[in-house]
């Protein structure tokens, strides 16, 4: 058994290593920089991803929403350029 913990122990600390040295890679380019109509097919596929999957939609009373068609999360349009108080999408 303790052969067993050891690995588990040795795997873990080998996917603490590898996430670290992943988070920790320099940033090529800021998502800042990123002109919003090459940002736009991938907020869109991340939205109806995260409405299709998100489990905090979920009440006791109801069972959870319909995610968004795929023609939903084009219709968004941006309002205005982003700020940090502001929000961009309605």
């Amino acid at each position: 058994m303790a052969a067993t913990s050891e690995r588990w122990l040795e795997h873990m600390r080998a996917q603490t290593a590898f996430f670290a040295s992943a988070y920790n890679l320099p940033v090529h380019r800021k998502l800042e920089e990123i002109g919003y109509s090459r940002l736009q097919p991938y907020l869109e596929r991340f939205i109806r991803f995260k409405s299709e999957t998100d489990r905090r939609v979920l009440d006791a009373t109801r069972a959870p929403a319909d995610g968004l068609s795929d023609e939903e999360p084009a219709g968004w349009q941006r309002t205005s350029s982003p700020s940090p108080t502001s929000t961009p999408f309605r």
